[in-house]
């Protein structure tokens, strides 16, 4: 019994310096311990990042259909091509905007239900 007793007043020691060496670490990093994460917000945020991502690739589009329609040089099927990039990118940008909106009102919708404090 004692055997088990000291075996198990060790683990706790490790396990407390463990931890110690963990919140040293995260407080140097710049971590928030005390506040956990709601998925909500988590969710809402890599939206936001991959909306990003895509509406990046959407300018880039934007800027490659004006290259190309400025170095089409008359010829018919490329000033086509050009013109269609451009109206889809634009179209796309327009839906990512929208997207982008929603996602931040409903992020903040959910923060502030969140933080709502009911009186009875």
């Amino acid at each position: 019994m004692g055997v088990l007793h000291s075996e198990g007043s060790v683990l706790a020691g490790l396990t407390e310096n463990v931890t110690e060496q963990i919140n040293v670490g995260a407080d140097a990093a710049g971590f928030d311990r005390g506040v956990t994460a709601d998925p909500r917000q988590i969710i809402a945020q890599v939206i936001g990042v991959a909306l990003g991502f895509v509406a990046s690739f959407l300018i880039i589009l934007i800027l490659l259909s004006g290259f190309w329609f400025i170095t089409a040089r008359g010829d018919e099927s490329k000033v086509e091509k050009a013109k269609k990039t451009l109206r889809s990118a634009i179209i796309g940008f327009i839906i990512v905007s929208l997207g982008y909106s929603i996602t931040v009102a409903v992020s903040t919708y959910a923060r502030r239900a969140q933080t709502r404090t009911f009186q009875s």
